[in-house]
């Protein structure tokens, strides 16, 4: 550069060609005095010297030359038409620039190179050599001066890069509902009924099938469901509601009442070919406690006033008629209050000496932790729960307990040990639940169907566990396959073990023994029994003593 000003000679120069003024110069000269760079070039670096004012100096027309500086033989007078520069304060409603850092603009270079090399983002644009420089505002506003006053442009606003716009495809409309058309539902329904099936399966394009004492048969004489007709039977049983909320989750049950007034459980289901027909007939009327030939301890089930009842098995092993046979059984026994939660209702209970009501999930309540909440406000004495599902409705039904009252449950497990894991096993903290778990617990009954030996029906073989010391001990410890040793050993106090009661019903000749066979847990012990026992049942009867000759028999 050409020209070298001191910093006195360049802040005389700046406040006197109104540049900028005293206040606004401070900022600067602490910054180039921390970065060791003259005044003069940290200005010009700073594009804050305009670049006639670096033309007028370099051919000599400085006002207060610097000692440093060549003076010229005939110094240019500065054009007496120069305007005078007078910054204004910025207005307070405009968008005041990003604070530029001058000790990184010191040391850049002059024309940096690269892409938006002339212009780099965080230097204010230098003006055309035709404008007058109009600096940036600062944050103090300059004292006003009575001269040719210009306005300042506002700083341009970055450009700012547009963000993606999530696009969101339109809610596709619902379909209509169809018509209810078809064969009609109430004709597969009878005869599944007169046939003594527990169970109706309706498929698109295959034959009606039946499930009759445990085994799938098919239907002859009813006709075959086109997968085109199937939507029309559905929506035989089916309100507009329930079918649209069929079509949106895939799969739904619910409760179905014919004219006849028969009870019906129907899944309906969505696949492949179209839709599945599920039907689980409830056995009506509902049989009394000591029809079902469960364990003589149940019947003590009236006593118990508060605690948890889990009735565990497989899917169609008879729990909800078992779980409402021993509800019923409380209802004559007792006056109270039940409140039954049932996903669905399939046995209407009649008031006896308790007060009934009965609510179906998705129908009368959202879900069974929000039920059981709703049913503690409800003064009850009994709360049932159709099946513990989750961690919710196990916290649920113990909180019940908890509260003082007697919950029945169901779950889906093959015996007593497995029950108690399963519910533990729904929480992360499982400490914590097997704790409560042992406290509410009274007893786990678990059952299998298997049929009876005329072939005409089915009947339970049940697991009875009962809870005690040395059976809380274990759930709290969840040490659960020692329960089978401390079953084995109370005897005493009603607990029953399957294949003890198995073997009950071969000798009473109830049940066949490969039927037994097929279904009891320790095969090879239960083998060995069957053998012992052979020997003796066929063993011939020992011959009367001959009476001595001469002796008359007595009268």
């Amino acid at each position: 550069m050409a020209v070298r000003l001191s910093d006195a000679e360049t802040e005389k120069l700046v406040v006197e060609r109104g540049v900028l003024s005293p206040e606004r110069l401070a900022p600067f000269l602490a910054q180039a005095a921390a970065t060791s760079t003259p005044l003069y070039e940290f200005l010009c670096i700073a594009g804050l010297i305009p670049p006639s004012l670096q033309a007028e100096l370099e051919q000599g027309g400085s006002g207060s030359p610097s000692s440093t500086a060549q003076p010229s033989a005939q110094p240019a007078a500065a054009p007496a038409s120069s305007p005078r520069l007078v910054i204004r304060p910025p207005s307070s409603m405009a968008p005041r620039p990003p604070a530029v850092n001058l000790a990184d603009a010191a040391r850049r270079p002059l024309r940096p190179q690269g892409l938006n090399a002339a212009h780099p983002p965080s230097m204010p644009r230098p003006p055309a050599a035709s404008q007058p420089f109009r600096p940036p505002p600062a944050h103090a506003p300059a004292a006003p001066q009575p001269a040719q006053v210009r306005e300042a442009p506002a700083a341009a606003a970055p450009a700012r890069i547009a963000e993606p716009v999530a696009i969101v495809a339109p809610a596709a409309p619902a379909r209509p509902v169809p018509a209810a058309s078809g064969p009609p539902i109430e004709e597969f329904l009878s005869a599944a009924r007169q046939a003594g099936a527990s169970d109706l399966f309706l498929s698109p394009g295959a034959p009606p099938v039946l499930r009759i004492v445990g085994e799938q048969r098919g239907m002859d004489g009813l006709p075959i469901i086109p997968p085109e007709q199937m939507p029309g039977v559905v929506r035989q049983m089916f309100s507009p509601q329930q079918y649209h909320l069929l079509d949106e989750r895939g799969e739904l049950t619910i409760g179905h009442i014919d004219g006849g007034g028969h009870r019906y459980r129907v899944t309906v289901l969505k696949h492949s070919r179209g839709q599945d027909i599920c039907v689980r007939l409830a056995a009506a009327p509902l049989m009394p406690l000591e029809q079902l030939g469960l364990p003589a301890q149940c019947a003590k089930l009236p006593a118990y006033n508060e605690g948890i009842v889990l009735i565990s098995g497989a899917a169609g092993s008879g729990k909800t008629t078992t779980m409402m046979a021993m509800v019923d059984a409380f209802n004559q026994a007792h006056n109270g209050h039940i409140v039954t939660l049932e996903d669905p209702i399939e046995y209407v209970l009649e008031p006896r000496a308790c007060q009934i009501s009965q609510r179906e999930i998705s129908t009368h309540t959202g879900d069974f932790e929000a039920a059981v909440q709703a049913a503690l406000c409800e003064d009850p004495d009994v709360v049932v729960i159709g099946e513990l599902r989750n961690e919710q409705a196990v916290c649920a039904a113990l909180s019940a307990s908890e509260a003082g009252l007697l919950v029945f449950a169901t779950v889906q497990a093959p015996d007593c040990a497995q029950a108690i894991d399963r519910i533990c096993e729904s929480a992360d903290d499982n400490a914590s639940l097997r704790g409560r778990i042992a406290d509410a617990l009274r007893m786990v009954l678990s059952q299998l169907l298997l049929p009876r030996a005329d072939g005409k029906s089915r009947m339970a073989a049940c697991e009875l566990l009962i809870n005690s010391i040395s059976v809380s001990n274990i759930i709290r410890e969840g040490k659960t396959q020692s329960l089978v040793n401390v079953m084995q050993t109370g005897k005493s106090q009603g607990m029953l073990m399957l294949d003890e009661c198995l073997k009950g019903y071969v000798a009473e000749k109830l049940v066949t023994e490969e039927a037994a066979l097929m279904r009891c847990k320790n095969r090879l012990a239960f083998m060995k029994h069957l053998e012992e026992a052979q020997p003796a049942e066929n063993a011939p009867a020992p011959e009367a003593p001959k009476p001595a000759p001469g002796a008359s028999p007595r009268k």
